[in-house]
């Protein structure tokens, strides 16, 4: 299984050299006499901004002369876009990949997801596939929250991530309220040391990181 989140032009190169380095294991003196069995490599495209328009076979990756073409096997991928499966195979999934493949599906048609309440088997597992496809590490921070739970769904995923999102913001706000406060305290102290006439207007506003017209509009 190679899971993909962007289109790689390479992919049947990497792919071949998969399947290949397998096929030289089974080659070796230790495994001569051993059943052979064949090697399949599924690439799983996570992607759901724009289709795979990369190459898919060998050939495609290839600058091959006609003259030497006849002796040059092609190789292809077997390849996968999940978001854009119908509805119809993608309610026959009946793993958490069912819980991927709708968002992905969702997320292509609607550029939103609604959770529905099926149940998560593999919550760590499929939590850290969702942090690593979308760059939010917020589903990967949630695994140790659920820990424990007897049955998780995205629903409560989803409601946890959002309350960490308020809460992110409430202490963002807080801190920007106290710089905020610090700043406007300092000058009120910088204001007074104007009127006492122990700073000049000049120097307080060099002071307070501001130019002498900004600086005035606090003193009236």
């Amino acid at each position: 299984m190679e899971n993909q989140t962007q289109p790689d032009k390479l992919m049947p190169f990497r792919v071949f050299g998969y399947d290949g380095s397998e096929y030289v294991k089974q080659s070796r003196r230790e495994n001569r006499n051993e059943i052979k069995y064949p090697v399949i490599t599924l690439v799983l495209y996570l992607g759901y901004e724009t289709r795979w328009n990369c190459p898919k076979t060998l050939f495609e990756c290839l600058n091959i002369d006609e003259r030497i073409k006849p002796y040059v096997n092609d190789f292809k991928i077997n390849l996968y876009e999940i978001a854009y499966l119908e509805r119809e195979k993608i309610s026959l999934f009946k793993s958490d990949f069912r819980i991927l493949a709708d968002y992905l599906y969702q997320m292509r048609i609607n550029r939103d997801y609604i959770a529905d309440k099926t149940a998560i088997c593999h919550v760590e597992e499929l939590l850290s596939l969702m942090s690593a496809m979308t760059g939010d590490n917020r589903f990967e921070q949630t695994i140790s929250d659920l820990k424990g739970k007897e049955q998780v769904t995205m629903c409560e995923v989803l409601d946890r991530i959002e309350a960490k999102g308020i809460e992110k913001g409430i202490i963002k706000g807080m801190e920007k309220g106290i710089e905020k406060g610090r700043k406007e305290g300092a000058i009120d102290i910088l204001v007074s040391l104007v009127s006492d006439k122990i700073l000049s207007i000049d120097e307080a506003a060099a002071r307070a990181n501001l130019s002498v017209a900004d600086f005035k509009k606090y003193i009236n």
